[in-house]
């Protein structure tokens, strides 16, 4: 049981946190994808356990190298805590901008693109139009 209550108290937490990343406008569109791409998870399932027909410690492997993947891209995720958060797409687009390098560098396909963070409060941004 305590299991099963881990499980749901993270699933929905889970939730809640997804649709904190995304403005408001963007809000359903954003956990729709995020739902269809778990689906796509549970579709297939099955067939990482068919894996261990190949070598027994292989789906092991697999989910285990997945979890510690997606533990490490949610470390670069943003902390929202206490933060006033951006409501439209173009208060989200003033808060991150990209700056491009030449177009050679862009040919070459080196790093090509820099995020460069802006100090975002949208209600600043709002008084200022």
């Amino acid at each position: 049981m305590a299991g099963k209550f881990g499980f749901t108290m993270s699933f929905t937490v889970v939730y809640i946190y997804t649709a904190e990343l995304y403005p408001t406008v963007l809000r359903n569109l954003g956990i729709g994808m995020c739902s269809s791409a778990a689906r796509v998870g549970s579709i297939t399932a099955p067939y990482v356990i068919f894996l261990g027909t190949f070598n027994k410690y292989l789906p092991y492997i697999l989910m285990g190298s997945l979890t510690v993947a997606s533990s490490i891209t949610n470390v670069f995720l943003p902390e929202t805590f206490e933060k006033v958060l951006p409501e439209t797409l173009e208060q989200m687009q003033k808060c991150k901008s990209f700056i491009r390098r030449d177009k050679h560098t862009l040919e070459e396909g080196k790093g090509t693109v820099i995020m460069k963070e802006a100090k975002c409060d949208p209600t600043q941004q709002e008084n200022n139009e």
